[in-house]
């Protein structure tokens, strides 16, 4: 059901292996900060790290667990709808009750988003070693691609 992967030019980023990422996890859980719940939730939504860091309130739909993020954000330049787990949601609720602007992943200046500085110390923080932002969405492709295919009836 996946695309076949592209040969790439520029080689791989860095990833953790999917196995291991239940663990960086956690430790991003117990992680106070921004950064920590940014990183988790781009594993969780397989997003980019500039999505993530440009991600706005108005995008988000808590009700219906679903973040539309518009196509001028978009690589493909077309609005692209994520659906949000239920600890995605959870993250979400928590940062907009400390919310003090529109971006929902704030810096450390009012009005600025996270940057991808501080979400890589975030992620090697928790124990991923080399890995990079970027190298999430590697693990949740490497996870997907090894899933035995089902068909809804």
């Amino acid at each position: 059901m996946l695309p076949a992967r592209q040969k790439l030019t520029r080689g791989h980023h860095a990833a953790v292996g999917y196995k291991e990422l239940p663990a960086i996890i956690k430790r991003l859980r117990a992680a106070a900060g921004v950064s920590a719940r940014a990183v988790e939730f781009a594993a969780l939504t397989a997003a980019r790290s500039s999505e993530v860091r440009g991600a706005v309130w108005p995008e988000i739909d808590l009700d219906a667990a679903l973040w539309t993020v518009p196509a001028a954000k978009m690589k493909a330049a077309r609005d692209h709808e994520v659906p949000l787990s239920e600890r995605a949601v959870t993250i979400l609720r928590a940062t907009q009750q400390q919310s003090t602007s529109d971006l929902v992943f704030e810096g450390g200046r009012h009005g600025r988003p996270i940057s991808d500085t501080a979400m890589t110390k975030a992620l090697r923080a928790a124990g991923a070693g080399d890995a990079t932002l970027h190298g999430l969405r590697s693990s949740f492709r490497d996870w997907a691609g090894d899933r035995p295919i089902t068909r809804a009836m």
